[in-house]
């Protein structure tokens, strides 16, 4: 149940931006629940926008496919390579997230969007 706080905190300090408290809750949360891929979902999240810290953000998303590699983490890993400025392995991760979820429209647009960029 303390691991569940940790989580909720996190998703709570994410949704009004907090994007610290966010980043040391879920590190709290994972640190409790290491096999919980949601955890390391989340965290990347928290750790991709540029001014934060990407390569973290593609670890924390490797960690999550790797725990359970669905459709919806090889996105989140896709989105975290993109923001890193690694085309081609957004690219792949995209794929394989389509590969999984050929419905996922998400990783459709993602990946359209990325095939006709200059």
């Amino acid at each position: 149940q303390k691991a569940e706080s940790w989580l909720v905190l996190g998703r709570y300090a994410m949704g009004i931006r907090d994007l610290d408290r966010a980043d040391v809750s879920l590190r709290r949360f994972i640190g409790l629940e290491p096999n919980d891929p949601v955890g390391y979902s989340l965290l990347s999240q928290v750790q991709m926008p540029k001014h934060r810290d990407p390569n973290a953000a593609v670890e924390s998303a490797q960690k999550a496919v790797e725990l359970e590699p669905t459709s919806a983490h090889y996105y989140l890993l896709a989105t975290a390579f993109y923001h890193q400025s690694n085309l081609a392995k957004a690219k792949s991760c995209f794929q394989k997230a389509i590969e999984l979820d050929p419905f996922n429209t998400e990783a459709l647009d993602a990946l359209e969007a990325l095939e006709n960029q200059p």
